[in-house]
Protein backbone atom coordinates (compact mmCIF):
# COMPACT_ATOMS: atom_id res chain seq x y z
CA UNK A 1 0.00 0.00 0.00
CA UNK A 2 0.70 3.75 0.38
CA UNK A 3 3.16 3.14 3.13
CA UNK A 4 5.68 0.97 0.81
CA UNK A 5 5.29 3.34 -1.77
CA UNK A 6 8.81 3.36 -3.36
CA UNK A 7 10.45 6.73 -4.37
CA UNK A 8 10.16 7.85 -8.35
CA UNK A 9 13.39 10.28 -10.07
CA UNK A 10 12.84 11.84 -12.94
CA UNK A 11 14.12 9.41 -15.77
CA UNK A 12 15.41 6.67 -13.80
CA UNK A 13 13.82 3.37 -15.30
CA UNK A 14 12.49 0.85 -12.45
CA UNK A 15 11.37 -2.11 -14.24
CA UNK A 16 9.88 -4.71 -11.21
CA UNK A 17 7.50 -7.71 -11.43
CA UNK A 18 4.20 -8.50 -10.04
CA UNK A 19 3.53 -12.21 -9.65
CA UNK A 20 0.26 -14.32 -9.34
CA UNK A 21 0.45 -13.54 -5.69
CA UNK A 22 1.28 -10.29 -6.01
CA UNK A 23 -1.79 -7.85 -6.95
CA UNK A 24 0.03 -3.87 -7.19
CA UNK A 25 2.55 -1.68 -6.29
CA UNK A 26 2.80 1.76 -5.22
CA UNK A 27 5.68 4.26 -6.07
CA UNK A 28 5.50 8.39 -4.89
CA UNK A 29 7.19 11.61 -6.29
CA UNK A 30 6.57 15.15 -5.06
CA UNK A 31 6.49 17.92 -7.52
CA UNK A 32 8.19 21.51 -5.85
CA UNK A 33 8.16 23.42 -8.82
CA UNK A 34 5.21 24.15 -10.35
CA UNK A 35 4.38 27.61 -11.81
CA UNK A 36 0.61 28.68 -11.16
CA UNK A 37 -0.59 26.93 -14.07
CA UNK A 38 0.85 23.47 -13.09
CA UNK A 39 3.80 21.49 -14.18
CA UNK A 40 3.92 19.48 -17.47
CA UNK A 41 4.50 15.19 -16.39
CA UNK A 42 4.32 12.08 -17.59
CA UNK A 43 4.64 8.58 -16.46
CA UNK A 44 5.44 5.63 -18.82
CA UNK A 45 4.53 2.50 -18.00
CA UNK A 46 5.34 -0.50 -20.78
CA UNK A 47 3.91 -4.12 -19.61
CA UNK A 48 4.29 -7.44 -20.98
CA UNK A 49 1.09 -7.61 -19.89
CA UNK A 50 -2.14 -5.75 -19.50
CA UNK A 51 -0.61 -3.95 -15.91
CA UNK A 52 -2.19 -0.32 -15.51
CA UNK A 53 -1.35 2.53 -13.79
CA UNK A 54 -3.01 5.43 -12.04
CA UNK A 55 -1.87 8.34 -10.33
CA UNK A 56 -3.51 9.08 -7.38
CA UNK A 57 -2.98 12.97 -5.66
CA UNK A 58 -2.23 12.92 -2.11
CA UNK A 59 -4.38 15.81 0.51
CA UNK A 60 -1.48 18.42 -0.75
CA UNK A 61 -2.13 18.45 -4.43
CA UNK A 62 -4.86 19.52 -6.54
CA UNK A 63 -5.52 17.96 -10.23
CA UNK A 64 -6.48 19.62 -13.09
CA UNK A 65 -9.10 18.04 -14.99
CA UNK A 66 -9.88 14.67 -14.89
CA UNK A 67 -7.44 12.06 -12.40
CA UNK A 68 -4.11 11.69 -14.25
CA UNK A 69 -3.58 8.89 -16.08
CA UNK A 70 -0.30 7.03 -16.92
CA UNK A 71 1.39 7.27 -20.56
CA UNK A 72 -0.56 10.82 -21.13
CA UNK A 73 1.04 14.41 -20.44
CA UNK A 74 -0.57 16.00 -17.10
CA UNK A 75 -0.70 19.06 -15.44
CA UNK A 76 0.10 19.13 -11.89
CA UNK A 77 0.09 21.13 -9.05
CA UNK A 78 3.00 21.01 -6.30
CA UNK A 79 1.98 18.28 -3.74
CA UNK A 80 2.79 14.43 -3.37
CA UNK A 81 1.50 11.55 -5.86
CA UNK A 82 1.20 8.30 -5.42
CA UNK A 83 1.17 5.64 -8.37
CA UNK A 84 -0.46 1.84 -8.43
CA UNK A 85 0.34 -0.20 -10.93
CA UNK A 86 -2.04 -3.63 -10.80
CA UNK A 87 -1.58 -6.47 -11.71
CA UNK A 88 -4.20 -7.18 -14.40
CA UNK A 89 -6.96 -10.04 -13.53
CA UNK A 90 -7.19 -12.73 -13.72
CA UNK A 91 -3.80 -13.08 -11.49
CA UNK A 92 -2.37 -15.46 -13.68
CA UNK A 93 1.68 -15.55 -14.52
CA UNK A 94 4.29 -12.72 -14.41
CA UNK A 95 3.22 -8.77 -15.41
CA UNK A 96 6.86 -7.07 -15.94
CA UNK A 97 6.93 -3.58 -16.12
CA UNK A 98 9.27 -0.72 -16.77
CA UNK A 99 7.95 2.94 -15.01
CA UNK A 100 9.28 6.02 -15.86
CA UNK A 101 8.82 9.81 -14.31
CA UNK A 102 9.32 12.34 -16.87
CA UNK A 103 8.93 16.10 -16.64
CA UNK A 104 8.52 18.32 -19.78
Amino acid sequence: GLVEASPLQEDLARTNALTEHDLEDWYMFTVTDATEGGASYQIDLTTNDKADCVINPWTDAVVFGDIPLCNAKILLSNGTYYIRVRHPVPLAGKAVYTIVLRKF
